[in-house]
């Protein structure tokens, strides 16, 4: 769920020598109220701006529409904190990628230790071309000999790797195949879609 919305930052442009008519200070601020798009609470950017007089003093504000002040003249740059958003967000994206490719990686150096060594009751999460939306299956292994590997394919196919691993770290009755395909071991080193092994 993304939570959007916009919140108002104030910034005082400038000071105008005109007065307050309720506590009669000699000054006015110029105070420009921007519109900050937000998502999840984190300012972006700024996309609109009103402006108006406001005293220093006791607060009262003013119509700016009522003086001689030209608002178009008036030059207010952003603050940094208005497009911290901006910089977050991408940083976040980025972080989550390279924290998933890394496990990724860890997950096949792992693979590759193991299916030297394969054993009866390994779970190996192959990655197919059938369903794009779920690529993961598992296949458990069920026996091995000098020559080949036996076993059973889930009967569920898995939508991320993390969910084809959960499933297969925590097997329940009836998500496997009952009838078993077998493989050669030559073959199955040579498998180049194997993501990874669960021992």
């Amino acid at each position: 769920m993304i939570v959007w919305g916009y919140s108002t930052k104030t910034q005082i442009v400038k000071s105008v020598d005109i007065g307050c008519s309720h506590c009669h200070h000699k000054t006015l601020n110029i105070v420009a109220y921007k519109k900050v798009f937000d998502l999840f609470w984190i300012p972006c950017f700024p996309f609109s701006a009103q402006h108006a007089l406001a005293c220093p003093t006791c607060g009262t504000h003013y119509d700016i529409s009522s003086t001689t002040i030209d608002v178009k003249t008036l030059k207010s740059s952003p603050s940094w904190k208005h497009f911290i958003g901006l910089i977050i967000f991408p940083l976040i994206l980025g972080s989550v990628h390279v924290f998933s490719k890394m496990k990724e990686d860890n997950y096949l150096k792992e693979a590759e230790i193991y299916r030297q060594n394969i054993q009866a009751d390994d779970k190996v999460i192959l990655e197919t071309d059938e369903d794009k939306k779920f690529p993961y299956v598992v296949y458990k292994v069920t026996n091995t000999s000098d020559l080949t590997i036996t076993g059973v394919f889930s009967k569920y196919a898995y939508k991320t790797l993390d969910r084809a691993r959960n499933a297969a770290k925590y097997p329940k009755d009836g998500d496997f195949e009952t009838t078993e395909s077998p493989i050669s071991k030559e073959e199955f080193n040579t498998l180049s879609n194997i993501k990874a092994i669960v021992r």
